[in-house]
């Protein structure tokens, strides 16, 4: 192909690839330089957008508005008559004649061969050095976003030294943050045009009422390898197509951009922590954006950011500053009077009141006043589309309010949407919201219902339940929520996304006005038991009493019970020790008319855990034995694990350690094989109790890593993933990794909020009160407060007793008497004698006898039974086999000199200041 010239001078040389403007070869990027070496390939012949985008970006998926920013960047170098847009399709060159050609070419050559350059080399290798040189253009226009990137240089060194360290196998997290409308989008936009060999997965959340499971995953479906995109449509399947997923990304240098996480579901939350906890090992980079302003401190996202704490790249975008505002206005010929002030440097702000050509009161006036200057058909295209947060297929719009397409050309050269092939979205959620506002209510309600419409008469387009929800409820139409909500509840249920789960029941539940008694009752259970699942205790009880009442209306007795016992286990979570034994009993009792029905089986198993969470562990064995009988009968290998449970843990705590702990690890192992999302995390929580406990710490260490995996992803993170969190926490202090545990404490403690389990949080709360005592901390009297106010209101000895120690332990450093608080803590002591159990019992009984206190009933041979016997040598020598390291200082405080004075140093290291104050 030989030399091309336009209108306005410029020259192309395509086998040089070379643009030459003003005989010198332009500042132009790769992308563009390939878009026009495209084109030139036929001038003056239409290429369409889709082969453009295949040549330009082969291996990576990006939006049209990208090839979109190439063709805005030639323009500006070529005049604007050099590229025309052929509407809905592609785009055609257009070239000027080569008189020069015609008249330098040598006589008989064949016509299009290649003439020699005009440039002098020296003119030619000049003008070369003086791009090479050039400082000025750190952001070519071809990768240039379509409104004006200003300062963004520091973050896009930061993308881009996360990207180096990926390459190099050393993956990153970025997290890129900032108010709705700072450019994170444009940000990230500019970054991935400079990416060269690079596979790139973007996915986004959108802003639904109860999004759909894992719905950026379906973004970028198509791109993942075979055996992923199986996984994606199973149920139970996500550990596995979370690995399969990590699996690519360790196969090929990616980006891995998950946008506007703000708005994830649960399923989503899971993949982004279960990722960025293994990402270090791949070349790859996982880059999640999210607005920093709208997480409460409820907010789940916060709980991921906490796990990714380390070896994370936070790229924070400020507002614009003055400078760079004066800056846009001048590039849009518009004065910059007011602007800053009104925006605040938004940069999205500014960019729509400049649009806007004045300055509105406000910015979405300024979104309405460009689109009220938009052709009708246009206009109802932009009400149609604000309608759907995220995106608006090409078919439902060619259906309903565009049949030629000409209305969504229109849209897409105003910059008020954009296009990824498919479908088609606005340039921001504000912008969208802003449209959607402007309409009036009734008018809303309609376009909602023609949507629903629409999407319900296509039975090929496969729409998630979740977004047909969500124009049902806009729309007004109950009968669909109510048939639907449940739907995309189950299915939000498989995914793991119970947050999302129980909020699509509440949909359901709020629109079942005229719903027959007993679809509401079970309907509210299952509610519940997603509430309870994602931690949401105090609705979890709500719902329950509710259907409770019904069943108890009904006369129907099993449901009453089922109802019973489920309420027992939600308010053990809640810290209601009583109301947990109450409901249980009662449970028991209704039902034991029914000795072969599955309900009874469920209150059987109820009562054995209640029991063996208040430490009566012969009536739990032998009411959990019955209830294993019955489970064995029935082959309901549900219930066989969790009685199981209960027994092994009764085994356990009394002595019987081997044998307990082989029934829980068979407990694990049938939850395990089962995929039981309820019994798997509590066989673990209950093992991993049994042995911090019993200080077997090497095995407890082992689980924490493998339970975690289990937590987070079989779950939806929270309930069980902060308790477990909790005996880490306990393990960490009691081997002496104090900062370790103190960090463990803090997060789990700032995770688990006020509407969440009381329960969960006592691992933790006790050891900051045990942090604190020992350190001397003046508020170590208010957290040891806390830790017996919440061990009361359960008036369970696994809580109690760790309570009563951390008083005592507290009293005994500060030479106080316990004089008037004795009498409580050894009926404690006593209760630890009825129950046997040992551990509970050689604990509390070494801090009784440190009082004064005659104590009996310890184990002679264990390390406190050694150090009550004065034999403090072999004591010291035992916890210090055992890893314990404040234990073995304890032991030693009992010896000789020599003894105390190795104390000090202990005690340096852990920084026990109060034992040094004591050992002084």
């Amino acid at each position: 192909m030989g030399q091309i010239r336009f209108a306005s001078g410029a020259v192309l040389r395509p086998a040089q690839a070379q643009l030459l403007v003003e005989g010198r070869p332009a500042q132009l990027g790769g992308r563009a330089l390939e878009v026009l070496c495209a084109l030139a390939q036929n001038p003056g012949e239409l290429v369409t957008k889709r082969e453009l985008m295949d040549r330009v970006w082969p291996d990576v998926v990006v939006e049209e508005n990208n090839l979109q920013v190439q063709i805005s960047a030639l323009r500006r170098l070529l005049g604007p008559a050099a590229i025309i847009t052929v509407a809905g399709r592609g785009y055609r060159l257009v070239t000027e004649p080569d008189s020069d050609a015609s008249s330098q070419q040598p006589q008989g050559a064949p016509s299009g061969q290649e003439r020699r350059p005009t440039l002098s080399a020296a003119t030619e290798a000049d003008a070369a050095a003086k791009t090479t040189a050039g400082t000025t253009a750190a952001i070519t226009a071809a990768m240039a976003p379509a409104i004006p990137l200003l300062e963004r240089e520091d973050a896009l060194q930061a993308l881009a030294q996360a990207m180096d360290s990926a390459m190099q196998n050393r993956g990153t997290v970025c997290l890129v943050y900032g108010e709705a409308g700072i450019g994170k989008s444009s940000l990230c936009n500019s970054f991935l045009l400079r990416l060269q060999g690079v596979r790139v997965l973007r996915g986004g959340c959108e802003a639904l009422f109860s999004p759909r499971p894992l719905g950026p995953v379906y973004d970028f479906v198509g791109q993942l390898d075979t055996a992923a995109r199986g996984l994606i449509g199973l149920a139970d399947a996500r550990i596995e197509l979370f690995a399969q997923i990590l699996n690519g990304l360790e196969r090929q240098p990616s980006v891995l951009l998950l946008e506007d996480l703000h708005w994830a579901d649960a399923a989503t939350l899971d993949l982004a922590r279960y990722l960025g906890r293994r990402i270090q090992r791949a070349p790859a980079l996982l880059v999640l954006t999210y607005r920093d302003d709208e997480l409460s401190d409820e907010h789940p996202l916060r709980l991921v950011l906490g796990d990714l704490q380390q070896g994370v790249v936070r790229v924070p975008l400020s507002p614009l500053s003055r400078a760079a505002v004066e800056e846009l206005a001048r590039q849009a010929g518009r004065s910059a009077e007011g602007i800053l002030a009104t925006t605040g440097g938004n940069p999205f702000y500014v960019t729509e009141l400049l649009e806007a050509g004045g300055l509105p009161a406000t910015v979405r006036d300024a979104v309405r006043a460009r689109v009220a200057r938009q052709p009708a058909a246009v206009r109802a295209l932009l009400e149609l589309a604000s309608t759907a947060p995220g995106r608006i297929e090409h078919w439902v719009v060619e259906r309903l309010v565009d049949p030629d397409g000409s209305a969504v050309e229109d849209a897409l050269s105003s910059g008020l949407l954009l296009t990824d092939g498919d479908s088609l979205r606005f340039r921001h959620e504000l912008a969208r919201r802003a449209v959607e506002q402007s309409i009036a209510t009734y008018q809303l309600r309609r376009l909602h219902a023609r949507m629903l419409d629409c999407l319900l008469a296509n039975p090929q387009a496969a729409v998630p339940p979740a977004r047909l929800v969500h124009h049902a409820k806009s729309a007004g139409r109950s009968a669909d929520v109510l048939m639907y909500a449940p739907r995309a509840a189950e299915e939000a249920t498989r995914r793991g996304a119970h947050r999302e789960a129980a909020a699509l029941y509440e949909s359901a539940l709020a629109a079942g006005g005229q719903l027959p008694k007993p679809e509401r009752a079970a309907m509210l259970e299952a509610c519940a038991a997603e509430r309870l699942t994602a931690n949401q205790v105090a609705g979890s009880l709500a719902c329950y009493r509710e259907a409770l009442q019904i069943w108890q209306d009904l006369g129907r007795t099993l449901d009453q019970g089922r109802a019973l016992a489920r309420m027992s286990r939600a308010s053990w979570y809640a810290g209601l020790g009583q109301d947990c034994e109450r409901f249980a009993g009662e449970a028991e009792a209704l039902l034991s008319s029914y000795p072969g029905s599955r309900e009874y089986l469920e209150a059987l198993a109820e009562t054995s855990r209640v029991a063996m969470l208040a430490s009566r562990y012969m009536e739990a064995i032998e009411i959990g034995s019955r209830g294993l009988a019955l489970a064995e009968q029935r082959g309901d290998e549900r219930f066989v694990a969790s009685l199981l449970n209960s027994i092994g843990t009764s085994r356990f705590a009394t002595g019987d350690i081997a044998q307990g702990q082989a029934l829980l690890e068979r407990s694990l192992a049938i939850s395990i094989r089962n995929r039981d999302d309820e019994s798997t995390p509590r066989a673990y929580i209950n093992l991993i109790c049994q042995l911090v406990e019993s200080r077997m710490y090497g095995r407890a260490e082992e689980l924490f890593e493998e339970s975690a995996k289990a937590f987070f992803v079989r779950n939806d993170v929270d309930i069980w993933d902060i308790y477990s969190g909790g005996w880490r926490a306990r393990t960490h202090f009691e081997r002496g990794r104090w900062s370790q545990a103190q960090a463990d404490a803090i997060q789990v403690l700032s995770r688990n909020y006020a509407a969440g389990s009381a329960t969960i949080r006592f691992p933790s709360l006790w050891v900051m009160a045990r942090l604190k005592v020992a350190r001397a901390d003046p508020d170590a009297a208010r957290a040891l407060q806390e830790v017996s106010d919440l061990a009361a209101a359960t008036n369970e000895l696994q809580r109690l007793v760790p309570a009563a120690t951390a008083r005592c332990e507290s009293l005994w450093l500060l030479r106080a008497s316990a004089e008037p608080q004795l009498e409580q803590i050894t009926a404690v002591f006593e209760a630890c004698k009825e129950a046997r159990a040992h551990a509970y019992l050689d604990e509390l009984g070494y801090w009784l006898w440190l009082h004064g206190v005659i104590v009996d009933g310890l184990d002679p041979c264990s390390p406190r039974g050694l150090q009550i016997a004065g034999r403090w040598r072999e004591a010291a020598e035992a916890w210090s086999r055992i890893g314990c390291p404040l234990e073995q200082g304890q032991a030693l405080l009992q010896g000789d000199a020599a003894a105390t004075a190795h104390v000090r140093s202990i005690f340096e290291n852990l920084g026990a200041t109060a034992y040094l104050a004591r050992a002084s």
